[in-house]
């Protein structure tokens, strides 16, 4: 059974950091327009999908930022779509790059190679990404609540 995942779109500005308060990050399905295959011994779904000029704008507007700043930032989705990850742009984020976004790539990376080789589940790596984002940011989330979770459409 597959359980979508969403957080209401709130972001909170400190200084120059753009923190992910709230942002949606729903799981792929087999139904979404961007299934590609099931992978990992665990057989999750995963979408393909690389964010668009247009799409990167729709994202970027609201957080103010000018496409002059886009390079200082990676266009992000809380929940990987290596890790099962809608494609959905309103899935997405401007991480800035100063804030650690290479960091929780090699985060990413880690959580691919353990669920490619069953010795993590998708609910485990989804952890260790929200386990990087709550010491990075000092928010709180949890695996619990992001796998429980109904996209709100």
């Amino acid at each position: 059974m597959i359980f979508p995942v969403v957080f209401a779109a709130a972001v909170v500005k400190l200084s120059n950091t753009i923190l992910p308060d709230y942002t949606p990050g729903c799981r792929c399905t087999a139904n979404d327009i961007h299934f590609s295959q099931y992978a990992y011994p665990e057989s999750i779904p995963k979408c393909t999908h690389r964010a668009s000029a247009a799409e990167k704008s729709r994202v970027a507007q609201p957080y103010g930022l000018a496409r002059s700043q886009w390079p200082d930032v990676e266009f992000d989705r809380f929940i990987p779509l290596g890790l099962g990850g809608s494609h959905d742009d309103d899935k997405l984020w401007p991480q800035p790059h100063a804030d650690g976004s290479y960091d929780k790539d090699d985060v990413e990376n880690s959580t691919y190679q353990q669920l490619s080789q069953g010795q993590i589940t998708q609910r485990e790596a989804i952890q260790m990404i929200l386990d990087w984002t709550n010491s990075a940011y000092g928010t709180n989330y949890n695996a619990e609540q992001v796998m429980n979770r109904q996209c709100s459409g």
